[in-house]
């Protein structure tokens, strides 16, 4: 499958963090550097957004297997480890479904708007509007457990000398979901307390589901698409981070920055299945 399916039909991705805390790892696919953000200071970075529940949880079994889990109601409520972030998929400033005679353009944060004809430079925003929406879930085991749950490994909070090395140090669960909570998407559906699945993505693709009848093998609804990081990998991803100088999107759109080249590599990723991304990796960036 290319890369780009893994969040484009409405399932999560589920990483395994072994040696690395998640604090870190999100750090570093932010900022490009793990140290680049200290969460005990300054809290969560600034991009995101603490969501006060989900219906999703990680559940780290005495096996040191990783599962992902769902509940038809909010759950984990006023945990602190849901974040959300409120992006504008299908591209900033490029048209939306129009609503009613009036032509909708995405806004920086999914909120679509229209333009006034006697003043283009004052957009009205449909505030009860908003298209996608970035969710994550962190869980870092070595920071905290819990008494009675399955990622208490051995019977007693806080104990973690007893750990034996295989299991994880953390997890972190991402996809990309049609709006944020309470809003309504493009397609007319709003995201309510129930958390019930919407038929399509919020890239206006079917679920997985919905494949299976084909015979074709896909991923599991649940902890289907999954992901290690230890900790060589995780200084690999460092470097190729360190290597690579990418667009501002504050930029906007300049001729001559090397934006045709970047957006024209990353659809090349992006259709890639894994294989075909190392190798497209190690061609561009052979040093690391």
């Amino acid at each position: 499958f290319p890369l780009a399916s893994a969040l484009c039909h409405g399932g999560r991705v589920l990483v395994r963090l072994e040696g690395v805390s998640c604090r870190t790892f999100i750090n570093s696919l932010l900022f490009g550097s793990g140290e680049a953000w200290s969460w005990d200071d300054s809290g969560i970075p600034d991009c995101f957004y603490a969501r006060r529940s989900a219906t999703h949880a990680v559940r780290l079994h005495r096996g040191a297997e990783l599962h992902e889990r769902r509940s038809i109601m909010m759950t984990s409520v006023f945990t602190g480890n849901h974040l959300g972030m409120d992006i504008p998929v299908g591209g900033f400033g490029n048209s939306a479904p129009a609503c009613g005679d009036e032509q909708l353009y995405l806004g920086p944060a999914g909120i679509p708007f229209s333009v006034q004809k006697e003043n283009r430079n004052e957009p009205i925003f449909a505030k009860d509007l908003q298209h996608g929406h970035f969710y994550a879930l962190w869980e870092d085991f070595n920071r905290k457990t819990r008494q009675g749950e399955e990622d208490t490994i051995d019977g007693s909070p806080d104990n973690i000398s007893l750990r034996p090395s295989s299991y994880p140090s953390g997890a972190l669960l991402m996809g990309i979901e049609t709006s944020a909570p309470q809003k309504m998407n493009l397609f007319g559906e709003r995201h309510g307390l129930n958390g019930k699945s919407k038929e399509l993505s919020a890239f206006g693709k079917r679920k997985w589901p919905d494949y299976q009848a084909t015979g074709q093998g896909v991923p599991a609804c649940l902890s289907g698409v999954r992901v290690t990081i230890n900790e060589a990998s995780f200084q690999a991803l460092e470097r190729l981070f360190a290597e690579v100088k990418l667009c501002l999107p504050s930029d906007g759109p300049r001729i001559g920055t090397g934006q045709a080249e970047e957006k024209e590599f990353f659809q090349f990723l992006l259709q890639s299945n894994a294989e075909e991304a190392q190798d497209l990796l190690q061609s561009r960036f052979p040093g690391i």
